[in-house]
């Protein structure tokens, strides 16, 4: 959950992309107690959890990967307070390059991450600002953060 600012920063390295899409449902939208199924990603919503004994898991978005999806990413982030730039950066075909930046009126500095896709740049800049430095190991994306 948002605390406020990004004075302290947590270094997390992610190997996948589900779970990047584990850590946005984690710090961002409150989700707990995960299950990696073969083919799927489940979890507990906070209205679930806090039902006890009868919650019943749901399916983790795919923030990472669907851009609708990532959409209500930054909704989440404006509705705490966070406004944001979405650039692309492409040169043309072969080149794709994303960069997405969040600031606070109340915090600084501002975040800029730049991703070869935008989900991506989206998630890692959320992340970013809610004081979560991710290494993003998936094999072709070398991803990067402006401080």
């Amino acid at each position: 959950m948002f605390e406020g600012g990004r004075s302290h920063t947590m270094k997390k390295q992610i190997n996948s992309l589900r779970g990047l899409d584990e850590l946005i449902a984690e710090k961002v939208f409150d989700w707990s107690d995960f299950w990696h199924g073969p083919y799927n990603l489940m979890g507990y919503p906070p209205n679930e959890r806090a039902m006890g004994i009868d919650a019943e898991r749901c399916e983790v978005w795919e923030y990472s990967a669907d851009l609708n999806t990532a959409w209500c990413l930054v909704e989440e982030m404006r509705r705490r307070g966070w406004f944001s730039q979405l650039t692309d950066l492409s040169l043309g075909k072969g080149y794709e390059r994303y960069s997405v930046i969040f600031g606070h009126q109340s915090i600084s500095p501002i975040v800029i991450y730049e991703a070869s896709t935008l989900p991506i740049a989206i998630c890692l800049a959320a992340l970013k600002a809610e004081g979560i430095e991710v290494d993003l190991q998936v094999k072709g994306e070398g991803d990067r953060t402006t401080p």
